[in-house]
């Protein structure tokens, strides 16, 4: 109690309570501060509220405050430092992004400005970042006509949320600082910021590969082009290259059937034999098309196997008598005599392996071994081998031997001739045939070949390969029910003659309409179908019968055509016929494939007309109007009687197409030339008229090719070579036919 104590206690003891009430609590605090700034890992500040006034506690409490506020403030710091570090790191990235990409980014917001720009779109656009950057994109890079769709679009998106661009990669056109246009490839994506939004557009420069696009295109319609052009170009030598050598081989054939000496007649035959073969080989250089898409169709018939071999050999032996050499044939006792395939690939095999052995043999020996292997059921393998002492072939160019064009090398070019084709056409022909070939060879010690096909065995019954010793002529039995469909009057005429010389029962129809409904009323034994017809044509015709619903549907249908050309004999077997002539019609061939078609037997031809001995005045010929060759067969085939009513009746014919020729000429009728022509030019080879079936064809190809200019540039002058062709031909009636 202060009343008790005197003046002097009083002093002392209110000095001890302020000291302790306040100084040395406030000492204290002051000194926590003082450590507080150097060191904020002190703990609270403690006091005893019994022995501390108020006032000391709230301002010890606000020292703890200030305490915690510190320790927040440093983490907030912290936590910042954190975010700014992330913050450049991220944007250090992104600028490595956007410098090294090869695509052109433009940033903008949801007004269209554009808010980043990288320097590959500076490269593309021409833009310098300061020019574009808070400015419209729609002004500087989307061209004028375009503008508005890019707004529409970008209002449309902000109220429906709905954008077909984005997320998808479109090809677009965008405007280049200079004013041009340019292509571009462009992805769209959105960026959803928290009080905003932004779009990004990757864009990429397409002109190059544009170009290259149009170049590939440009390339591949030059290409068809081309290929257009070969392919005319090859139609067209076809036929001109197959009408002389057709005329080779009919002239040895008349020749053979006149008196000859025994060694005149083995020369015939050789020469005869050869013009085939090269017919053959011709048909197969000028359809190459066919042969590089691996189209070549083989035939599946009954052959004499063994006489193949002998009779290739022998076409060959001119060519070995001419150098000091001896061949060998050996043919194993086990091969099978007969066999079913295709006789004419297997010799052009044969001849391109025998040829190249005598042509790279100067002396020595050439072996030929022939061998079934594999022999099980009705399969067997045809196994040859064709072995030389010539001058070898090396190892490196053995591996290329095969592939087409090629020759062993340029040294063997120079010396020996050839177009390298032939041992390429080998390999595709035994491939065809389910078989492989090889060789193996040594420089100067000499070449083996060695080829392997599959074949079966055959019967000699079924056989169809004549021997060509053989005096017999397979005809069919008399009064045999033939129907011809054939829009030509001479043609008709032409073909009934020789029909009915041969004492067969003919009917004749001018269209495959007019041939659906013989076939569907009257029974036949088979029919003769010209290709090209009015009002229905022959393939069209063959289809429908094929609908029949009887057993008529199944008659053999034989096409006519003028045709020979590339995949001609696929379109005709895939509408339903069974085989086809070409015209001018032989009687020998149509006889044969009547006889082979009905079943008929063989029967003796004495030769009738084999000796027919026609007038012939070369000067009348004049570089083949009127070709003698057709007229000696068109007499042989039907009758020196009948022959001055055949050509007259052809030539009236001839000028009614011609009345129609004129007429398409003048309306510039492509479609009624093409028909006309092709009817006068094949009417015009049946009866002679050479070169006038020439003229006719060529203008024909034009129509086919859809060149109806160069077409009707030919058709006037077919009009005089017309002319001077019938004046001629009936100058040659006037003589008359012995």
């Amino acid at each position: 109690d202060l009343h008790r104590l005197d003046r002097r206690q009083r002093q002392m003891c209110i000095r001890d309570s302020i000291y302790w009430l306040t100084i040395k609590p406030l000492r204290r605090i002051i000194k926590y501060l003082t450590k507080l700034s150097t060191d904020k890992t002190l703990p609270m500040l403690m006091h005893s509220s019994s022995v501390t006034s108020r006032e000391m506690l709230l301002l010890s409490h606000s020292a703890n405050d200030l305490r915690t506020l510190m320790h927040e403030q440093e983490s907030r710091e912290a936590k910042l430092k954190n975010t700014l570090k992330a913050t450049h790191s991220s944007q250090a990235k992104n600028k490595a992004i956007l410098s090294s990409s090869l695509d052109s980014i433009i940033t903008i917001d949801q007004d269209g400005r554009v808010s980043d720009y990288n320097e590959v779109a500076q490269q593309t656009f021409g833009w310098q970042y300061d020019e574009i950057v808070g400015q419209p994109i729609v002004d500087f890079i989307i061209p004028d006509e375009m503008r508005e769709a890019h707004i529409q679009g970008m209002l449309k998106y902000i109220l429906t949320g709905e954008g077909p661009v984005l997320g998808q990669r479109v090809e677009l056109t965008a405007k280049h600082k200079d004013g041009h246009n340019f292509p571009i490839d462009i992805s769209i994506s959105k960026i959803d910021l928290a009080d905003t939004l932004m779009f990004t557009a990757f864009i990429r420069d397409i002109t190059a590969q544009k170009d290259h696009e149009f170049n590939l295109q440009q390339a591949r319609r030059d290409a068809e082009s081309a290929n257009r052009v070969k392919s005319g170009f090859l139609a067209t030598m076809s036929h001109e290259i197959r009408t002389p050598m057709n005329a080779i081989v009919g002239i040895l054939g008349l020749l053979r059937d006149t008196p000859l000496t025994l060694e005149q007649r083995h020369l015939v035959k050789t020469g005869r034999n050869s013009s085939e073969l090269l017919l053959t080989i011709i048909n197969d250089i000028l359809d190459f098309s066919k042969m590089e898409a691996d189209k070549v169709q083989l035939e599946n018939i009954c052959f004499d196997l063994h006489y193949l071999l002998s009779d290739t050999l022998e076409i060959l032996h001119p060519l070995i008598d001419k150098k000091p050499l001896t061949i060998e044939l050996i043919i194993d006792p086990t091969l099978p005599h007969f066999a079913e395939g295709d006789p004419d690939r297997i010799r052009q095999i044969l001849i391109n392996l025998i040829n190249n052995a005598i042509k790279f043999t100067l002396q020595g020996t050439i072996t030929i071994n022939a061998q079934a292997t594999n022999l099980e059921d009705e399969l067997f393998n045809f196994e040859c081998v064709i072995q030389d002492t010539g001058i070898g072939i090396s190892r490196e160019n053995q591996i290329i031997l095969f592939d087409e064009f090629m020759m062993a090398d340029q040294t063997h070019s120079r010396s020996f001739e050839g177009t390298g084709l032939g041992l390429a056409i080998c390999q595709r022909l035994t491939t065809l045939m389910n078989g492989s070939i090889n060789v193996d060879s040594e420089l100067d010690k000499g070449s083996t070949f060695t080829f392997s096909i599959q074949l079966k065995v055959g019967a000699k019954e079924d056989c169809n390969y004549q021997h060509e010793s053989s005096k017999t002529l397979k005809v069919p039995k008399e009064n045999t029910r033939i129907l011809v469909a054939e829009d030509n009057p001479a043609n008709q005429m032409v073909i009934k003659s020789i029909l009915e010389f041969a004492n067969q029962d003919v009917d004749i129809v001018a269209d495959g309409l007019e041939a659906l409904e013989a076939v569907s009323s009257r029974p036949y034994d088979i029919v003769f179908m010209d290709v090209s017809m009015p009002e229905m044509d022959g393939m069209e015709s063959t289809r429908m019968i094929r609908k029949l619903p009887t057993e008529k549907s199944k008659i053999p249908i034989i096409a006519l055509t003028a045709h020979a050309l590339s995949g001609d004999r696929e379109r005709f077997l895939a509408a339903g016929m069974d085989d086809y002539l070409t015209k001018p019609i032989q009687r020998s061939s149509i006889l044969n494939c009547i006889a082979h078609w009905t079943k008929s037997e063989e029967a003796s031809d004495n030769g009738r007309l084999d000796n027919i001995v026609l007038p012939l005045d070369e000067d009348e010929q004049l570089d083949g109007f009127v070709d003698e060759s057709i007229l000696i067969q068109l007499v042989k085939d039907t009758s020196a009687e009948i022959m001055p009513e055949l050509l007259l009746s052809y030539i009236d014919d001839a000028k009614v197409r011609l009345d129609n020729i004129q007429q398409a000429i003048k309306q510039h009728d492509a479609k009624t030339l093409e028909f006309e022509t092709h009817t006068l030019s094949s009417s015009a080879i049946a009866h002679g008229n050479h070169k006038l079936h020439l003229h006719a064809r060529k203008i024909e190809h034009f129509c086919i090719e859809n060149n109806s200019e160069q077409a009707f540039l030919l058709a006037s002058p077919l009009l005089n070579l017309a002319e001077t062709s019938f004046l001629l031909l009936e100058k040659r009636v006037k003589q008359g036919f012995k």
